[in-house]
Order: C-alpha cells, then structure tokens, then sequence
C-alpha cells in the first residue's frame, strides 16, 4: 500500500507501521510459544475439564 502512495511521508509512515505490527506479532508468536514449551506444570489448561 505503501509504493501506491504519492507523499513520501505517507508511505514512510505506513511502512513504520507495518514493520512495528510485524515485531509486536513475532514478540507475542514467541511469548507464546515460550509459555508451552517452558510453562509451569501446576498451570496446565486443560487441567480440571472432564472429557
């Protein structure tokens, strides 16, 4: 959307924002991923439900 863009400024501001969203996705990806894979046992989710 950025190389649409006819103001410079505009486009630089969109590709800040695209970037920014990219690394605050990839930090919550990897909070996640770090909190199953090193997660305490005492807080299991599926802990308590009857299947």
């Amino acid at each position: 959307m950025s190389r649409n863009c006819h103001s410079p400024r505009v486009a630089m501001v969109l590709e800040y924002v695209a970037l920014g969203s990219l690394i605050i996705m990839t930090g919550v990806t990897a909070s996640q991923v770090l909190r199953d894979v090193f997660g305490s046992p005492g807080h299991d989710p599926d802990r308590g439900q009857s299947r």
